[in-house]
């Protein structure tokens, strides 16, 4: 799985994540399932996916010949082409973003850390900071490679405002600023800023 440069998890990134971490773990359940069933053990519960969660090639097989079709999937699931142990490698290159979409993408990561008998590797070569980091971070135990002149770490928040609340006084305008508590929106374009709200 490769997390390019100019690839901008809030523009579809984390769907990519949820589908391809969707679509692996079942690959990897069917396969267990079917390894299983032949040492008699019997099937687990898997997750089943709809045709519009598979990677484009696995949901256009219904355009394939029968026998074409036989090979990519069964009535039990996928057909099985991976061991019972697995790793998957997800190169990450990303300075970070917004909390949401970061959030997103890092939890799809959990789950296919925490799915059993998967090991999630993450390899940086130059930049996995801030919500990056947060998407790194949920590697396997000891599974996290870094170049040796690459850049990790959560480096901070940046928030940026103008506050032109002395421009208006000067010209007599008096903002009204309605809020819910005294923690929320405390720094304000139009309204005065207190010290305790800077803090």
């Amino acid at each position: 799985v490769d997390m390019k440069p100019d690839s901008k998890v809030g523009n579809g990134m984390a769907e990519y994540l949820r589908d391809t971490v969707s679509f692996l773990i079942e690959q990897h359940r069917d396969h267990v399932d079917k390894r299983n069933n032949a040492n008699g053990i019997g099937y687990s519960s898997k997750l089943r996916l709809p045709s519009k969660l598979l990677p484009p090639y696995f949901s256009k097989a219904s355009s394939l010949s029968s026998s074409s079709r036989n090979q990519l999937r069964t009535a039990r699931g996928i057909r099985p082409a991976l061991g019972n142990e697995l790793e998957i490698v997800l190169f990450l290159d990303s300075g970070g973003g917004t909390v949401q979409d970061y959030g997103l993408a890092s939890s799809h990561l959990s789950r296919l850390r925490d799915e059993p008998h998967v090991t999630l590797s993450v390899c940086v070569d130059r930049v996995a900071a801030s919500g990056g980091y947060m998407m790194a971070c949920q590697a396997t135990p000891g599974h996290l490679y870094a170049a040796p002149f690459a850049m990790l770490g959560s480096i901070g928040v940046l928030m940026e405002t103008v506050n032109v609340h002395e421009v208006l006084k000067r010209y007599g305008v008096k903002p009204l600023v309605i809020k819910a508590g005294k923690n929320k929106a405390p720094l304000k374009t139009f309204g005065e800023v207190t010290t305790d709200e800077l803090k």
